[in-house]
């Protein structure tokens, strides 16, 4: 069996959640939301397992990965055996590495 990694989110995934959430509650409905939320939560908690199987997104920072959750992508880092969930942004952004800052 493959070793585990520990799974993190930042302060920015969390409020990206929120404000995902929030959104999807007030333009579709919130049962809508729930289940949109709950597929990133469980594609995030596949991380644990499978960390180094999505692509890098170099042109975003060094070491950036990027999971799709269609229309949604999680980006993360890992360091060590942690993986640092970062960011979560809808697809059709036009995603920079401005958005990511210095942090992990």
């Amino acid at each position: 069996m493959s070793a585990l990694f520990d799974v993190r989110l930042t302060s920015a995934a969390r409020r990206d959640l929120e404000e995902i959430f929030d959104f999807v509650s007030k333009e579709a409905s919130r049962a809508t939301a729930v289940k949109l939320i709950a597929r990133i939560d469980a594609s995030i908690s596949k991380l644990r397992v499978h960390a180094m199987r999505f692509r890098e997104r170099k042109e975003l920072g060094a070491g950036r990965r990027a999971n799709l959750v269609s229309p949604y992508i999680v980006f993360y880092r890992v360091v060590g055996d942690v993986v640092f969930v970062q960011r979560v942004l809808h697809g059709a952004r036009n995603i920079t590495a401005e958005q990511f800052g210095t942090r992990r």
